[in-house]
Parts: C-alpha cells; structure tokens; sequence
C-alpha cells in the first residue's frame, strides 16, 4: 500500500515537472525577441532582433538591469522562422535582452544581453562607417578571423585591403543563414585566449563562405584575385583555438 502511494506521488511530482518546463517553455517561445546567428560559436557571433543585425561591441556601456528595459529571451539561430527545421529543438537561453530606459535609445541602436554574460551590442549599419574603420586601423595592428570552431590571426594589410575594395557594407539576414561566417575582429587579448575574454574584441566585418566562395560582407561582394589568395593563406594557416 505504501509502495503505491510513494510511485502515485512520484509520478504526481514527474508529471508537475514535465508540465511547468512545458509551460517554460511556450511562454520563452512565446517572449523569444531575437535570436543567435551563430551555430555553435553563439557568443561572438550577431544577433538578429527586429528585423535587424547587431554584433558584439565592446565599446558599448553595460547597465544594470534595473537601468534597463527587459524585451523578452534570446533564441538559438536554427529556431528563427527563416531557417528550416530539420528538428525540433528544446535548448532555450534564458538571456534577457536589454536596452536603456527612459527613451534615451529609441531607435534601438545598442542592445545588451544579460544571463551568464554580459554583452554589448550595437546595430550593423551604425558600424559600418569610414571614421570608425580608420580609426579601428590606426589605432591596431592585430586581428583575428573566427569561425565556430578556429581563431585565425591575420594580418593588418589583408584588413586594408578588404576595406579599400569593399568599403562600407550592409548586410543580409539570409547571409547569415545560407553561408558560414567569419568573424574579422580586433584582437587585443595578449594571451590569444579570445574566447574566454568576451570584451577582448572589437568587430570589423564578416567574411561568408560558400561552395568555395568568399564574399565581404554580404554575397554581392565576391573576394577575388591577391585577396582571396591571401584569405586562403589565413584560412589555412595553423589556428589557436
């Protein structure tokens, strides 16, 4: 008797658990706001919220969540409703997103995350600007290509050279979607530990790789000629990870 009384509470507090993570969640789906472009290396990689990209900012000031205005949780990449699903998947980050209250950042221009880490943000297009590049490439001379899985160091001339052929950029949800991502970054973590140290990197711009193809930015512009025979050396070079 005692036997079928422990099993009925136990299945009682099994089906109140399965219930609530259920209910977990639909509501996280339901309050999912943005989303991780990334497929495994999510933390450096951009977010997509409202329609548009923003990537990791160090230079962006981090609030208190207090000093913020919540907007709801941050979903995994292969959830966004653009991607296809070839399975259903139950991983969700309960990382809010956050932006300043009070109406100081209206058109949303820089948005932070806040759970395990704290990151900044800042919209794509108000990155990409001549005085931010030439300042980005007289101030450094170390930089860093990422993928998922590699940290490759590349050289500064390589840098100049993308930005003297392609310049100012904009970029497309679907890129990020179809093509795999490289992440050309400032690199100013001595100990070549980048993705330990999340605020060691300042963004430059994104290579995407495609059937053998490299595009700058966005899949208007195809690399060619030196610079592609100089990414390829970068690519294939030995990597920290």
């Amino acid at each position: 008797m005692k036997k079928k009384l422990w099993m009925s509470i136990t299945m009682s507090i099994i089906l109140i658990i399965v219930v609530s993570i259920n209910c977990y969640i639909r509501f996280c789906n339901d309050n999912c706001k943005a989303y991780y472009l990334s497929q495994h290396n999510w933390s450096h990689g951009p977010i997509c919220f409202e329609n548009a990209i923003y990537f990791e900012d160090s230079m962006v000031s981090l609030y208190q969540p207090n000093d913020c205005e919540v907007y709801g949780y941050i979903q995994f990449w292969n959830m966004h409703p653009k991607v296809k699903k070839n399975h259903h998947s139950f991983l969700l980050l309960d990382y809010f997103l956050l932006n300043k209250i009070g109406g100081k950042d209206e058109r949303k221009e820089h948005i932070q995350t806040m759970g395990a880490v704290y990151n900044g943000y800042t919209r794509a297009d108000l990155l990409e600007n001549e005085d931010r590049m030439k300042e980005i490439l007289e101030r450094n001379d170390d930089f860093v290509l990422i993928d998922d899985y590699n940290v490759y160091p590349c050289s500064k001339e390589l840098v100049i050279g993308m930005e003297k052929k392609y310049g100012v950029c904009s970029y497309d949800l679907n890129d990020f979607i179809n093509m795999k991502p490289y992440y050309l970054k400032v690199d100013i973590s001595k100990n070549n530990d980048i993705y330990n140290d999340q605020m060691s990197s300042i963004y430059v711009a994104t290579i995407f790789e495609e059937g053998g193809n490299y595009y700058y930015c966005n899949s208007h512009n195809l690399i060619s000629g030196r610079l592609l025979n100089e990414l390829k050396k970068v690519i294939e070079m030995p990597s920290f990870n």
